[in-house]
C-alpha cells in the first residue's frame, strides 16, 4: 500500500503545483476590512464554509475509494473487511460534517445575535 500512496501523493502535488503556478498574480491583493456583521459572514465565513465542504467531500470520496480497494482485495480476510467497513463509516460521518459546514455561518451569526432572516446565504 505504501508503494501505491507515495507516487499518488507526488503526482497530486505536481498537479497542484502546476495549477497554482499559472495563476500567479503580479499585483498584491487588495485587503478590505469587514465593517458590519453582514460583510463578516459573507466575506469570511462563507468562503470558509465552502472550503470545508469541498475539502471534506474530496477526503470522504478518497476514503470510500480506499475502502472499496480494501474490500475488493480482502479475499475473505475479516480484518481487511472490518477495516473497510470502519473506513466507510468514517467517510459517511465526513460527508455529514461536510453538509453541516454550510450551516456554519448561520450558527455563528445566531451566536452573535444576528437575525436568521438577515444572514446571507452562501
Amino acid at each position: 500500500m505504501k508503494k501505491f500512496l507515495a507516487p499518488l501523493s507526488l503526482a497530486l502535488m505536481g498537479v497542484a503545483t502546476r495549477a497554482f503556478a499559472g495563476s500567479a498574480r503580479t499585483d498584491p491583493p487588495s485587503v478590505t476590512l469587514a465593517t458590519n456583521k453582514d460583510e463578516v459572514i459573507s466575506n469570511i465565513l462563507c468562503p470558509i464554509a465552502r472550503y470545508m465542504f469541498w475539502l471534506l467531500m474530496v477526503v470522504s470520496v478518497i476514503m470510500i475509494l480506499y475502502a472499496a480497494f480494501l474490500y475488493m482485495t480482502a479475499e475473505g480476510g475479516e480484518e481487511k473487511v472490518s477495516k473497510a467497513h470502519k473506513i466507510v463509516a468514517y467517510a459517511a460521518v465526513g460527508i455529514v460534517v461536510a453538509l453541516l459546514s454550510y450551516g456554519f455561518p448561520f450558527v455563528v451569526g445566531s451566536i452573535f445575535g444576528y437575525p436568521a432572516d438577515k444572514i446571507p446565504s452562501c
